[in-house]
């Protein structure tokens, strides 16, 4: 089970973001306000399903995953989304397809940490939190 990520996270770091974010075609501007910005990512399980919201600056995304059901979502950067989210080997693990192509985020406990995995057309990129 992935209750351990319950809580709320605060961005520390990232890894290999400039790359990913090419894939994404995220423009400048936007790149720049994520690096000053400390993104706040809370985790709660609500029902049978989960709720993931986050916060950068004055966006936020606030999403309610039935687990393995399909959603229609917008990210933060605006564009609308399909996401489906599982439950795997104690990970959370979300899939959107969106016109950049299928991004797969996994969320993980590592150290005590919150440790976001990203991918896009073989491009990894990773977001460490530390928790609230």
């Amino acid at each position: 089970m992935a209750d351990g990520l319950i809580g709320k996270w605060q961005s520390v770091d990232y890894e290999n973001i400039d790359p990913f974010w090419d894939v994404m075609g995220v423009p400048d501007a936007m790149r720049q306000f994520a690096r000053d910005k400390k993104t706040e990512l809370t985790i709660e399980k609500e029902g049978g399903g989960w709720k993931l919201t986050t916060v950068a600056g004055d966006k936020s995304r606030l999403v309610t995953f039935p687990v393995g059901q399909e959603v229609d979502t917008i990210t933060l950067m605006g564009e609308p989304v399909k996401a489906v989210l599982t439950e795997e080997n104690g990970s959370l693990v979300e899939r959107q397809k969106s016109a950049a192509g299928e991004i797969t985020i996994q969320r993980s406990l590592v150290d005590g940490n919150l440790k976001t995995n990203m991918s896009l057309k073989g491009v990894t990129a990773s977001i460490n939190f530390k928790r609230l």
